[in-house]
Formats: C-alpha cells, structure tokens, sequence
C-alpha cells in the first residue's frame, strides 16, 4: 500500500494502523470470539481494520478496542 493510501486510510478512521500494535487474525478470533470470516465480514463493514504483513492478515488492536466498545454499548 502506498504512503497515499495509508494517510487517506488513517484519516477516515482517526488514528495509524497499528498504533497500539497488532494482533495475527488466530489472535484476534480468539479475543472477540468470532471466525475468520466473521472478522472479515465485519471489516469490510468498516467495524475492524485490517492490514497485510508479508501475506498474512494482521488486525489493529485500537480497531479491536473500538469494536469491543461498540458492541458492548
């Protein structure tokens, strides 16, 4: 992803990918309980963040945090 890309991309949600680290997508179905696809589903619905590290799928912690909040309400 080019420099472009991800300023535009932190500007709609607020914050860098990855400022409060990241979790592998294994890590991230365990914290919310929730399958690999469901994790997908839910980040094109702009609910969690994703990014790719060297082919693997990596989930920011701050869009964890934040969707944790939201369900929880």
């Amino acid at each position: 992803m080019s420099a472009t890309l991800n300023i535009t991309a932190d500007a709609e949600w607020g914050y860098r990918f990855g400022i409060d680290g990241v979790v592998t997508m294994r890590e991230a179905c365990e914290l919310l309980a929730l399958s690999h696809d469901t994790i997908k589903r839910r980040a094109a619905e702009g609910r969690l963040r994703l990014g790719n590290d060297g082919g693997r799928i990596k989930v920011c912690r701050r869009s964890i945090a934040d969707y944790l909040s939201e369900i929880e309400g």
